[in-house]
């Protein structure tokens, strides 16, 4: 599964119509898209927002075990409008807190660094690109994978021969069309570091308790193993039979679980 984030439709579209994806049921005013293995979901413009998207993400058991890009235009001092960019480093302008990607594609695109800005940039640094989204998606994208699998892949779209006032949602699809074919060497290198994390599983003695308690089919069974990875790796402890047994059905059983790994996840990421 591949989690795909951007911050407007203009972004959204070329995506959507290359890889055939359908809309879904909006969320919390978020638009969503998608087929079985990609997931898109359009954020809006600013970290904040986008950070957003991300935890709707995130917290959706459908989207778990993803790799995650965030793809979109960045401005440049001297690159030329259409080069793709794969982040390096990305830097909050605000607070100056940074992040670094581990890179998986550095022999084949430029990689730069990312400073996220609040507003359109008047000015461009001497050296990097500009964004108004990445310092929200890596960190917390990282909340629910590991930096391998987190990467933010762009497009310069403007210049100082070419400011970002020259801009439409014509001349912004056309640019991320652009950025297709780099977009799917990205997500095909990135299923190698996705199939080792989707191995973290419960082992059978973790699960037997479970199993013996309640009938789940095969499905059932690997989604319980997931849970269960992701229950003790979050509480330091695996949920407990008598935490459950009050359910009878094993789908309530696997949602409660859902409900309460999600309860998790929200209570880390208020204290961290």
């Amino acid at each position: 599964m591949i989690n795909l984030l951007v911050a407007i439709q203009a972004e959204a579209r070329p995506i959507i119509n290359h890889f055939g994806l359908n809309g879904r049921p909006p969320v919390a005013g978020f638009h969503r898209y998608g087929n079985p293995q990609i997931n898109l979901v359009v954020t809006g413009v600013g970290p904040v927002a986008m950070a957003g998207g991300v935890m709707l993400l995130g917290l959706d058991p459908a989207a778990t075990s993803a790799a995650w890009v965030n793809v979109g235009i960045a401005g440049h001092a001297h690159l030329p409008i259409g080069t793709p960019l794969i982040a390096s480093k990305i830097t909050d302008q605000h607070s100056g807190l940074r992040w670094y990607p581990p890179q998986v594609l550095t022999a084949d695109l430029t990689t730069s660094e990312l400073i996220t800005v609040a507003t359109p940039a008047l000015e461009y640094p001497a050296q990097g690109a500009v964004d108004m989204e990445s310092s929200g998606f890596y960190p917390t994208a990282c909340r629910f994978a590991t930096g391998e699998l987190v990467q933010c892949l762009k497009v310069v779209s403007d210049n100082r021969d070419s400011p970002s006032s020259l801009l439409n949602k014509a001349v912004i699809g056309e640019l991320v069309g652009g950025l297709l074919a780099p977009l799917e060497q990205l997500m095909d290198r990135l299923q190698a570091p996705l199939a080792e994390t989707s191995l973290a599983v419960a082992d059978a003695a973790d699960m037997q308790p479970f199993l013996d308690h309640w009938r789940l089919s095969q499905t059932q069974q690997q989604l319980l193993s997931r849970l269960l990875h992701d229950y003790r790796l979050l509480a330091g402890h695996l949920p407990t039979v008598s935490d459950y047994q009050r359910h009878r059905r094993s789908s309530v059983l696997l949602a409660a679980l859902e409900a309460d790994l999600m309860t998790l996840r929200l209570n880390q990421s208020s204290t961290d």
